[in-house]
């Protein structure tokens, strides 16, 4: 039953949307661009904090935190995840 779960949904979704013209199809994409774009935002500051917070109780020192390359690669690594 699990095999089929995939194929459905997926026939359910690209069949939904053709029967939609773009200025109904507008709103939703406008909704789900600017929810990924909050998340994202969340996300940064998010990882901003959570960087103070280890400079703040010692984990991280100023060179680590100033780091670009340890930074980037953090981001990198997060954004792998989603």
């Amino acid at each position: 039953m699990k095999k089929f779960i995939l194929p459905i949904l997926l026939f359910f979704t690209f069949f939904n949307s053709f029967s939609q013209t773009c200025e109904e199809r507008e709103g939703k994409l406008l909704t789900i661009m600017g929810s990924f774009s909050a998340g994202f935002l969340y996300n940064t500051y998010g990882l901003i904090g959570s960087i103070a917070d280890g400079y703040e109780q010692g984990a991280y020192n100023a060179t680590t935190v100033n780091d670009t390359d340890w930074t980037n690669n953090i981001v990198q690594y997060r954004l792998r995840l989603i």
